[in-house]
């Protein structure tokens, strides 16, 4: 998800100054009168801020939708085969990763927000934290509850796919059915949802990585960014040069986005990095 972002801001590069996302796999088990229904499927938003002055497109909603969609969605599934894989044995014993292929063509929607004021903004984007931590904790307690949590942790500080280790939760005294889980949580708060995870399970929601905490934050770097503002010819010597590449091959333009799991509902943070919202 994060790395389909990284593909649209370059798309846009330098309209859009940064972009926020929550995303973890989850497994969502529906029940019927019938039967057990499975469904696999993420929490899959992204919020893109464009410039108050950006002019894409003359500023035309329906482009920029369909756009932004439709150049998340082929990022997505560009780069879908570097990020899953699946060990398969060869026949000298040894074992070699092979793209897990995707079962069904993937697809995402857009819609256009027009927010008056700084203040609206921030507002808009601390909200979405504050929904991405809500999600999180109830589905973390939730999957506890019926023995299908995963412990995530990184190794070295990690951020990449190759830094995640994933194990099973070794202590699950009692499994609940997906109704009775959901039944249990019904009325809680925080803090009850956090003692259930550390009495009952031994997980200390603190200890989850931060990136399902408090979601991803793509952002231009300021030095990039002022640079992008200046020297706007260079910005199209970028995009003509991007064009004449040859079709054969593909690649973007060379920016190191930062990508952060920060607290972005205190005014700490919007203090320090005024240049993403006030230009």
């Amino acid at each position: 998800m994060t790395r389909a972002a990284k593909y649209v801001m370059n798309e846009f590069f330098p309209d859009i100054t940064m972009a926020y996302g929550k995303q973890k796999l989850f497994d969502c088990k529906i029940e019927t009168n019938r039967d057990l229904i499975s469904v696999t499927g993420c929490s899959d938003e992204y919020s893109f801020i464009f410039r108050r002055k950006a002019f894409p497109f003359n500023r035309r909603q329906n482009k920029i939708s369909t756009l932004v969609a439709s150049a998340f969605t082929a990022a997505f599934v560009f780069h879908w085969s570097k990020f899953f894989q699946t060990p398969s044995v060869l026949k000298s014993n040894e074992t070699e990763l092979k793209p897990q292929p995707l079962l069904y063509p993937p697809s995402f929607d857009a819609r256009c927000v027009l927010y008056p004021t700084r203040e609206v903004l921030i507002d808009y984007m601390r909200w979405r934290q504050v929904d991405c931590h809500i999600n999180n904790l109830y589905n973390t307690t939730f999957y506890a509850l019926t023995g299908d949590y995963t412990k995530y942790s990184l190794k070295n500080g990690g951020g990449d796919r190759d830094d995640v280790i994933i194990s099973q939760n070794p202590t699950n005294p009692i499994k609940l059915t997906p109704r009775e889980a959901e039944q249990k949580l019904c009325g809680t708060n925080s803090s009850d949802k956090n003692e259930i995870l550390f009495t009952e399970h031994g997980t200390n929601y603190n200890n989850e990585i931060e990136q399902f905490k408090k979601g991803t934050l793509v952002a231009l770097p300021k030095e990039v960014f002022d640079e992008s503002l200046v020297n706007a010819a260079r910005v199209l010597a970028l995009k003509e040069n991007k064009k004449k590449q040859s079709n054969t091959s593909y690649a973007e333009r060379d920016i190191e986005f930062r990508v952060l799991s920060e607290d972005i509902i205190n005014e700490k943070f919007w203090n320090e990095n005024s240049y993403l919202i006030d230009s």
